[in-house]
């Protein structure tokens, strides 16, 4: 089985028709191996993405008993990411704002590199259509301004996420979560 699931969401302004979309994606992760579980990829405002959100959570949120469940929502912080994260309000435990580091094109060069591994695994088609479209973007991407890449940026930030050697060191995570909350150094 997976040892967690994970949620990514590269969130835009707008969901106006030349508005980029929303990426919302729900990972599995064991050892160095990543499965894309799940994918919504579209235009919505900013009260349909915090429903994508939620739902998403609610799909993949112990879906099996004892067994892997969603443990952090990865929420980029750039476009209005934050809007999203004060909009739960303290009442979604495990959101975290990433702040996106690099270019498009570096951030979706340490994917492909998974990719060729053989460290990505997607789903069949035949139980999720949208793999097509995934693929298809993959394959024209060129890191460009303006282009089709909500999926590689969602994408990216969850690989880099996790692979992240701060993320990975419990003593950091835990001085980063009692710092923001002024548990340590405040009298």
């Amino acid at each position: 089985g997976l040892d967690h699931i994970a949620i990514s969401v590269d969130r835009t302004f707008g969901d106006t028709k030349g508005a980029d979309r929303v990426a919302i994606h729900a990972w599995g992760y064991k050892d160095a191996n990543r499965f894309l579980l799940d994918r919504v990829c579209e235009r919505m405002t900013i009260t349909g993405t915090i429903t994508a959100i939620l739902g998403m959570r609610a799909r993949w949120n112990g879906i099996t008993p004892g067994v892997a469940r969603v443990r952090f929502i990865l929420i980029e912080k750039a476009a209005n990411g934050q809007a999203v994260m004060d909009l739960f309000d303290g009442q979604v435990s495990g959101s975290i704002p990433y702040k996106v580091r690099g270019n498009k094109y570096e951030r979706a060069q340490i994917t492909s590199y998974k990719f060729q591994a053989g460290n990505i695994w997607l789903p069949m088609p035949e139980h999720a259509p949208w793999v097509h479209e995934f693929v298809e973007l993959h394959v024209n991407f060129t890191g460009a301004a303006g282009g089709a890449d909500d999926d590689i940026d969602a994408e990216s930030q969850m690989m880099i996420h996790l692979d992240d050697a701060d993320a990975q060191k419990p003593d950091d995570a835990l001085a980063r979560i009692t710092g923001r909350l002024g548990f340590i150094g405040k009298r």
